[in-house]
């Protein structure tokens, strides 16, 4: 009886707890719909920059150390690692937001089943990695170690997957991100230490638990606080679908179908295939159809053209921008379907994905514009050979650039829209167009690779795309039948105006290279406005977006000079009677 007591009293303090939460945060938390959707991907992708770049000059100030050889190795296998991992939490928060939804008793009840199998997932590539350590040789040093520390580091990996998803499903994408923020200034931090102090480089493949236990700590303080279920809960929570449904009470007995965890399960592979780009799946894949060919075909240029392909990669990688979004979208698509709101999908999915287009396109085309300049400025040595500067050379590197940014950017799309998939329930067709795009990719790469050397990479996505990106909008409009309205023609404008700035900008040193960077993207900013891809609603969005930053002022005056901007244009004068703006 006590025990009962104790947990009614838990449960109605944790209760008291989100309620002041509610009351304490700004209104769009609360309020389901696209705003919340494009602020919570907003707040995830500035923060991820923000320690992206922290990593960025972790690698070039520890670019001659050896201990970068022991992060590259244990990154690429704890990558390979969390492929289920990412599938699974993409489909938990659908799943179980879609639960809570229409009751969260029986949302609890599946969060602790499916959180536990999440964390057996994560026990088996722990084994995976035990068995890796057992048969990899002494010699292969680096694998090795690696595959010692992963044993570790993967289960504690799958774990801050439980937490996240808690955290996920009831909205909290700023606590998720701003305990995200300081993983990268701590990775910094450490690697100078480890490396100035002399400490054994090999050790440094426990780098991932190391730098990830301060936001563990923050992450699992708000999941106990405001999560509507415990790690208790988990621990104790039935497994199998029988087990759960003989237990429950009754009254919702008949809410759970027969096989729910099998379903889950089912989902789940379907959205890992979905979100294989999303962890770079296809650009490793390439990457090791490369090196194969360099290795047997030109051996002379292989470690040349690894390097390369490693610099554009980094750079390629705009694709981030956009995926930051495709958490943030799943959710409030799962939330909009469960209620059949139909119009507020649209709504969600338009708005989300205009925001995402807006600032991808972006991107992509300020970095197409600059690769000569960023080639030359940053990454001048890797084309100077005995006989001089390679032009050849730097011509492919180049063209390697432009049709990997404009192939991640596709892969990226595909990937957002393949998530708003997975919230509605039709994980299977946005699987089936990955699938049959990693079939395409194993089929055309290795001609092509060795037709044109490691442009071929370039080449190989953006065919791919021709396909997959097509195939997903028809998805999208024959599952969630709704209007695509992306406004991309609006866009042209704006990024033709950009890149003929950034273009033909007289860049002479790494200053004026920054600061064409910097001018080149206020003008697409106030460009998008006065052309209409910005719209009255977003300034909000953007206010929200400052204060939560501590940034407001500045919020409400980039929002005023926006709608000005939208204000004077004579393109938006039909939208602006349809609203009286």
């Amino acid at each position: 009886m006590d025990k009962n007591n104790n947990t009614e009293s838990n449960s109605h303090q944790k209760a008291i707890d989100v309620s002041k939460l509610e009351k304490s945060e700004e209104k769009f938390y609360n309020v389901p719909g696209s705003s919340r959707s494009m602020i919570s991907g907003a707040i995830h992708m500035l923060v991820a920059l923000l320690s992206s770049s922290c990593i960025w000059f972790f690698v070039i100030i520890t670019s001659g150390w050896e201990g970068l050889s022991y992060f590259g190795s244990t990154s690429a296998l704890l990558g390979l690692l969390g492929i289920l991992g990412n599938g699974f939490s993409q489909s938990y928060i659908a799943k179980i937001k879609e639960a809570y939804i229409l009751n969260p008793e029986v949302g609890k009840i599946k969060a602790a089943s499916y959180s536990k199998l999440i964390f057996i997932i994560g026990l088996g590539t722990g084994l995976i990695s035990l068995i890796l350590f057992l048969i990899t040789p002494e010699n292969n040093i680096y694998m090795k170690a690696a595959a010692f520390a992963c044993i570790f580091q993967s289960i504690f990996g799958y774990l801050q997957v439980i937490i996240i998803n808690g955290l996920a499903i009831i909205n909290r994408y700023d606590l998720i991100s701003f305990s995200g923020v300081v993983w990268g200034p701590l990775l910094l931090v450490l690697g100078v230490f480890w490396m100035i102090f002399n400490l054994p480089p090999e050790g440094f493949v426990f780098y991932y638990i190391l730098v990830s236990i301060i936001p563990f700590l923050i992450l699992f303080y708000y999941f106990h606080r405001f999560c509507p279920y415990s790690f208790i809960e988990i621990i104790k929570g039935r497994f199998f679908s029988r087990n759960v449904i003989n237990t429950v009470n009754l009254e919702i007995r008949d809410q759970f179908e027969p096989l729910f965890v099998k379903n889950y399960i089912k989902y789940s592979i379907f959205s890992t295939i979905t979100n294989l780009e999303g962890i770079g799946v296809f650009a490793n894949l390439l990457t090791f159809f490369a090196s194969l060919y360099l290795f047997y075909f030109d051996p002379g240029s292989q470690e040349i053209g690894l390097r390369i392909i490693t610099i554009i990669s980094s750079y390629s990688s705009v694709k981030t921008v956009i995926l930051y979004y495709s958490g943030p979208l799943n959710i409030e698509i799962a939330e909009a379907v469960s209620k059949e709101n139909r119009e507020m999908i649209s709504e969600i999915f338009n708005n989300t994905t205009r925001i995402a287009a807006l600032i991808g396109i972006g991107f992509a085309t300020g970095i197409c514009a600059i690769t000569g300049n960023l080639l030359t400025i940053l990454h001048n040595e890797t084309f100077i050979s005995a006989s001089g500067f390679d032009q050849n050379l730097f011509l492919s590197a180049q063209l390697l650039m432009i049709l990997a940014i404009i192939g991640q950017f596709g892969f990226a799309f595909s990937s957002l829209f393949g998530n708003a998939l997975i919230g509605s329930g039709n994980a299977k067709y946005s699987g089936i167009g990955f699938a049959i795009t990693t079939v395409i990719i194993i089929a055309i790469a290795p001609l092509l690779i060795f037709l044109t050397g490691f442009v071929g990479i370039g080449w190989v996505q953006v065919i791919a795309i021709v396909f997959l990106l097509p195939f997903m909008i028809w998805q999208i409009k024959k599952r969630l039948q709704i209007q695509i309205r992306f406004k991309l023609i609006r866009i042209i404008p704006c990024c033709i105006i950009m890149f003929l700035f950034m273009f033909f900008f007289p860049v002479s040193d790494t200053t004026t290279f920054i600061l064409s960077i910097v001018l080149g993207g206020l003008i697409f900013l106030f460009l998008s406005p006065f052309f209409g891809v910005s719209i009255p609603e977003d300034v909000k969005m953007l206010e929200d977006l400052f204060g939560i930053v501590k940034l407001k002022l500045l919020g409400k005056i980039f929002g005023k000079v926006l709608l000005f901007l939208y204000n004077i244009s004579p393109f938006n004068r039909k939208e602006r009677e349809k609203v009286k703006i």
